[in-house]
């Protein structure tokens, strides 16, 4: 039995919904990254007391990424690249997602989480500025196919789209970008997607309930 630690609103989404996609019978241990990470029986599945995490007997797996593409190649999904330059490419656009939009839609995330006073507006400016150039490039590649490496949507789409998701919480517009915006459109309209988004969203609530009571107290 497959066993993934870290909630649904964290990198552990990207996990869920790859386990989702492929249908496998999995546990879900919805450690959080507040406290839950830095408990000790956690640690000692993840040194860095970072979600996610995932058990598959003998093998314990941290990093999200490594996790997806491992589990794709487990179950011998259809989501895994058919042919070796497919496989470059995949690998090409999930590092590219890290690369150039994670840490700046993450910046983006953490400022709109802000109280609006304590919020750095010149940081914010920067980083939206920052993301135009790599957005235009995503656009510029799915204006001439409907998926990162093809027709079909496969595990390029899934990691690259759970890292454009940020762009939710972080009040991003991608308006602009028409072709992302409508493969990204079509990429959360799937079915795996919306259950795993309708976990994340119980994760949120849950999350913002604790910090409230926690307030309160």
């Amino acid at each position: 039995m497959l066993t993934l630690y870290g909630t649904a609103n964290s990198r552990a989404f990207r996990c869920l919904w790859m386990l989702e996609e492929l249908g496998c019978q999995y546990e879900h241990v919805p450690v959080d990254f507040a406290g839950g990470s830095r408990k000790a029986d956690y640690l000692r599945l993840n040194p860095n007391g970072r979600v996610p995490c995932l058990v598959d007997g003998e093998l314990v797996l941290f990093e999200s990424l490594a996790i997806n593409l491992y589990l794709a190649r487990r179950a011998a999904s259809p989501l895994w690249p058919n042919t070796v330059a497919d496989e470059a490419r995949m690998l090409q656009w999930t590092l590219w997602g890290t690369n150039e939009l994670d840490a700046l839609l993450g910046s983006l995330n953490r400022q709109r989480r802000l109280p609006a006073g304590q919020r750095d507006t010149k940081l914010i400016e920067t980083a939206t500025e920052a993301l135009t150039a790599p957005m235009r490039v995503l656009d510029a590649q799915l204006a001439s196919s409907s998926c990162l490496t093809g027709a079909e949507f496969s595990l390029a789409d899934l990691n690259l789209a759970s890292v454009v998701a940020t762009a939710l919480a972080a009040r991003y517009d991608l308006a602009p970008f028409v072709h992302t915006s409508a493969w990204f459109g079509r990429c959360l309209d799937r079915p795996a997607a919306k259950r795993t988004i309708a976990m994340a969203l119980a994760a949120a609530q849950r999350w913002t309930d604790g910090r409230s009571q926690r307030n309160d107290g």
